[in-house]
């Protein structure tokens, strides 16, 4: 057999070995739908987006639907954003079951696995779909899909940490339990972010008007707020309180945009994965009984990249936005929830399970690769007299090899790229009358969404907008 069979063979053996099937990566895909979003141009990027969302493999059909229902909610299109959403629920309840009967866990290369997500981001789909029936003034239904995101956020409370919890979506749950008379709702929606941020400083009013709606007396003394004068009338006057001469419109601002994951470069200047990588590598020689040294097989790493990323931040700091009603009552926002904060520290505090958990998975591929590359290497210098071709040879296959394994390890980079980076509310009780809404940014690199300019309250309503903003990005 001559040289040149002998190095394809060996090419052609590892390779099926280490290499996983070669895609369009999600960040390219994704890449002309999220600079048009930046740019401020929904309808473009809505246009983007939708050939996606039909050609979507498997894998990737769920995020492409996420980033399109965002789209789509951010242009004001609820209707059009409801059934994207509502079909990625069904994909996503489809796959927590089929997660549930295998170990879930962060595996190298899952790029070839369906996209999953994160509990915190999972339970966003039912919340914006609870979002956009309010925003289209269906606050029953809104309701019962709140229902569905909290009976998802109960394995959280006993799952996961408390930062990842979204403050906000139990905050639109009590208020909007509480609209629709299910006081009992409302107030354990009002105990769970109480355990979760160690007190109601912040939501000391709107527990006051919850108890005044149930006429709970105790409830009413102990979070009876300085001055009841709290409502406004028509002109922007404060009014005193009173349930039955009052709306309400709670205004919900999407801020930023969400960080994105990028590689955190070669995985053999991470001093903390080499050393566990190092141990499991000679575990997994003297396992296999190869007579190979642990350096020789680190050696092949060269230009693999660490399959964990890390989050990146997006968007620069706009500073707040400003909101004006009837041109006379400016106002800020109470943050809610920080999405950014959760999933950079998310990846940050379980980076060491992380390694722990993809360091057997590469140990035993690289080990594998090497122990056939140092056996086709074997049988060339058998086969081949000439000291130096027999050279070349082994040289032919363990760069095959080597750079085989490097190519294959690298991070999955999918993620919600279109989500904002926070979350924030204000809720205003008002009395009968048409109310003028205007939003601006100071600076003038601001991107802000279309929103109704003209809100229309009468006693007993509830009405629910949004707007989003961030950086504007591009010319």
């Amino acid at each position: 057999m001559n040289t040149q069979k002998i190095l394809r063979r060996a090419g052609i053996f590892i390779l099926l070995l280490v290499i996983p099937v070669c895609t369009v990566k999600y960040t390219k895909k994704i890449a002309e739908s999220e600079n048009t979003f930046r740019k401020g141009d929904f309808a473009g990027a809505a246009k983007n987006i939708r050939p996606l969302v039909e050609k979507a493999s498997d894998k990737d059909k769920l995020l492409v639907l996420l980033e399109a229902g965002i789209v789509y909610h951010t242009m004001g299109n609820f209707t059009t954003s409801n059934q994207i959403f509502e079909n990625a629920w069904q994909i996503s309840q489809t796959r927590k079951t089929e997660l549930s009967k295998k170990a879930a866990a962060f595996l190298l290369n899952d790029t070839s696995d369906n996209f999953y997500g994160e509990s915190f981001e999972r339970i966003l789909i039912p919340f914006y779909i609870a979002l956009n029936y309010a925003s289209l003034g269906n606050n029953e239904s809104a309701f019962r899909w709140l229902r569905k995101m909290d009976y998802e956020m109960k394995d959280m409370k006993f799952n996961d940490p408390k930062y990842q919890q979204n403050i906000l979506a139990r905050y639109l749950m009590a208020v909007m339990a509480e609209h629709l008379g299910d006081f009992n709702a409302s107030r354990v929606q009002y105990n769970n972010i109480k355990m979760l941020l160690s007190g109601l400083e912040d939501f000391r009013q709107d527990r006051y008007v919850l108890a005044v709606k149930e006429n709970d007396s105790r409830d009413m003394n102990e979070f009876r707020p300085e001055d009841k004068k709290f409502a406004y009338n028509h002109l922007m006057e404060t009014q005193t309180y009173k349930p039955e001469e009052t709306g309400e419109l709670v205004i919900i601002h999407q801020a930023g945009m969400a960080p994105v994951k990028q590689s955190r470069g070669k995985l053999m200047s991470d001093a903390v994965f080499m050393a566990t990588l190092r141990i499991s590598i000679e575990v997994a020689l003297n396992a296999r009984g190869a007579a190979m040294s642990t350096a020789a097989v680190l050696g092949m790493l060269g230009t693999a990249e660490n399959p964990i990323p890390v989050y990146k931040k997006m968007d620069e700091t706009l500073g707040p936005l400003y909101g004006k009603i009837q041109d006379r009552q400016e106002f800020t926002f109470r943050p809610m929830y920080d999405y950014e904060t959760t999933a950079i520290r998310n990846f940050n505090d379980h980076y060491d399970s992380y390694v722990r958990q993809n360091t057997a998975s590469i140990a035993t591929k690289i080990v594998i690769a090497a122990i056939a590359a140092h056996q086709l290497a074997n049988a060339a210098e058998e086969k081949i007299s000439n000291p130096g071709l027999a050279f070349l040879a082994r040289l032919g296959a363990g760069a095959a090899a080597g750079g085989a394994v490097a190519a294959s390890i690298k991070p999955d980079l999918r993620c919600w790229h279109l989500l904002p980076g926070k979350m924030h509310v204000q809720r205003f009780f008002l009395k009968e009358g048409n109310y003028k809404i205007h939003f601006n940014h100071p600076g003038s690199n601001a991107v802000i969404s279309s929103y109704p300019q003209e809100i229309l309250i009468h006693p007993g309503d509830l009405k629910v907008i949004t707007v989003r903003s961030f950086s504007r990005k591009g010319d």
